[in-house]
């Protein structure tokens, strides 16, 4: 990309450093931009160790209105006194954020319900005052949404101007985020592997897979949510690589079909047209042409097999911790 500076979150650095290390080997002349690993800041809620995208309650979006940063904060995990646990982890959500608020606005003036204002100059002055209980959680709450908002409140009217400017016609493309194969659990999950498909994966490992996996006749919807990772897959992935599905099933069960198009292949699965084993089939076929040149690149060339066995054995310790 050409980039001198690669700014991500620190739970990314070591596959920074891999890329880097394999950037280099495969391109002497190019330099290596600059990694800056920036501090993750804690969910809002309980027990999160990091916020997430695909829950907008764990934390505050630069989009985000007055209204939404106060319910959050409102609602945010907070308790009396306790700030850190065993190592100095810190695992107060409120006082995670305050910290940045003090990287960029000081003196704070801290108000209290009950009580004189007062004046922190620095981040570790508000942690005395809250483990010693010299102010409130409510108090910390309510004065954290306000520099918060005062932090996002340009942003977000730059990015409403900006927005207001774009034509209706206009639109935001994301990457959808697979469903994990197995049965209730809404996305992938990295630390554990049967949930989906890695590119490292060989033919009879996707067979594995799919064939363990949640499938279930005529279904897609729970509650407005999407519950087939199979359909989910086909979707996703296999129509939006191929042009046409040549969908091959035995002569007994109707013979083969041709799809140019997502919807006509939902169609006929809504319908109970298809079976969810001949979906399974053909899933692990397409998925194997598609993974297939990445594999065997990862298994020919040296220097991408050298950074797979570390990506591999990262993975196995992030799975240790976890453990």
């Amino acid at each position: 990309m050409e980039v001198d500076v690669c700014q991500l979150g620190v739970d990314q650095r070591k596959v920074n450093m891999l890329a880097r290390e394999y950037a280099a080997k495969m391109k002497k002349d190019k330099k290596m931009p600059a990694i800056l690993s920036h501090h993750m800041l804690l969910g809002l809620k309980k027990g999160q160790d990091k916020m997430s995208k695909s829950d907008p309650e764990s934390a505050i979006f630069m989009e985000d209105t007055t209204e939404d940063i106060e319910k959050k904060i409102a609602k945010a995990y907070c308790p009396p006194k306790e700030v850190y646990e065993v190592e100095k982890i810190l695992v107060n959500p409120c006082l995670d954020y305050f910290q940045l608020v003090f990287k960029v606005i000081s003196p704070i003036k801290f108000k209290q319900t009950k009580g004189d204002e007062i004046e922190f100059t620095e981040y570790l002055q508000l942690e005395s005052a809250f483990m010693e209980q010299k102010v409130t959680v409510e108090d910390v709450k309510s004065n954290l949404g306000f520099y918060l908002n005062e932090l996002v409140k340009d942003s977000r009217e730059k990015l409403l101007a900006l927005t207001s400017k774009l034509s209706r016609k206009t639109l935001t493309l994301l990457n959808p985020e697979a469903i994990s194969l197995k049965k209730g659990i809404e996305k992938i999950g990295k630390s554990e592997p049967e949930a989906t498909i890695f590119i490292e994966d060989s033919e009879e490992e996707i067979k594995t897979k799919i064939d363990k996996s949640f499938c279930p006749p005529k279904a897609f919807y729970e509650k407005k949510k999407f519950i087939n990772p199979c359909m989910d897959y086909f979707k996703n992935i296999i129509f939006e690589s191929c042009k046409t599905v040549e969908f091959k099933r035995e002569v007994k069960y109707g013979g083969n079909l041709t799809f140019n198009a997502y919807s006509e292949f939902e169609e006929k699965f809504i319908a109970g047209e298809i079976d969810p084993g001949d979906v399974k089939i053909n899933l692990c076929h397409y998925l194997d042409q598609l993974i297939r040149p990445v594999r065997e690149h990862f298994v020919n060339d040296p220097y991408a097999k050298d950074l797979l066995e570390k990506v591999i054995q990262f993975r196995k310790e992030e799975d240790k911790k976890k453990k």
